[in-house]
């Protein structure tokens, strides 16, 4: 089932509708529409807004907050959930919003709790992995460590368990540095909920490369890459979905 998680909700009880992004030429989007709203989509006021059933937004667009605080706080109006990351919509996806459980579901697509590790050295770089043919999906490209959150497994945890398995580091070898906000990345009928966490890699200096992974069956192989080179390779479509997005999540700690 396609539910996730919001952080803030107002409004009350649910309502069902087809997604529609933002403000489009001060169209209203009628009856039955559930507006999604992000730094690229903002609401225009008394337009749109009071003709939507259901709103969602990206709470990390402070602007966005404060708005719908002003205007659904001590009010019934409709339910509006706010998330992390707004990126897996698409135009015309059937989605049911709760205020009052603060969720989203999006009906007919799967949601699959992933944690990714993501390795820095001591001068910044990150420690990609090509994914192998072997593996079940986005076989091929590079990626971080990853692996499916277990239910009521810690996605930190997880993540420790994935890079004992995938690159044979543990604590002895990395420094863990905090753990990045759920991003959702989408392909087709599933989402991937990806759990950041962010770890240092100990010793080896200015050449981090000597210390080297032990790698199993998912990876073909790994390279230290800067952040600019991660993007460019995700803009080429040879990374996992929104790898560049993962890193940045965690790289500020």
């Amino acid at each position: 089932m396609g539910v996730l998680n919001g952080v803030v909700s107002f409004g009350r009880g649910k309502a069902r509708g087809k997604v529609v992004f933002g403000a489009k030429k001060d169209a209203v989007a009628g009856e039955g529409a559930v507006c999604v709203f992000s730094h690229d989509f903002l609401p225009v006021e008394g337009k749109v807004i009071n003709a939507c059933c259901g709103v969602v937004f990206d709470v990390s667009d402070s602007g966005l907050a404060g708005f719908f605080e002003r205007h659904f706080v001590g009010e019934e109006k409709f339910p509006v959930v706010g998330l992390y990351d707004v990126g897996c919509f698409r135009e015309g996806d059937d989605v049911i919003v709760d205020a009052d459980n603060k969720t989203v579901e999006i009906v007919g697509v799967e949601v699959i709790h992933v944690a990714t590790a993501v390795i820095f050295s001591p001068d910044g770089r990150v420690m990609v992995f090509r994914r192998s043919q072997a593996v079940g999906s986005h076989r091929g490209l590079w990626a971080g460590v990853s692996g499916h959150v277990e239910n009521g497994e810690d996605p930190v945890e997880t993540a420790w368990r994935e890079l004992r398995e995938e690159t044979g580091f543990g604590p002895k070898d990395l420094h863990f540095l905090g753990a990045g906000k759920v991003l959702y990345a989408r392909g087709g009928d599933r989402v991937w909920a990806v759990h950041p966490s962010g770890f240092l890699l100990k010793g080896g200096g200015e050449k981090p490369a000597l210390l080297k992974p032990r790698l199993d069956w998912e990876n073909v192989e790994y390279k230290w890459m800067g952040v600019d080179e991660i993007k460019r390779l995700e803009e080429r479509g040879l990374t996992v979905p929104r790898l560049w997005d993962t890193v940045m999540r965690v790289r500020a700690f």
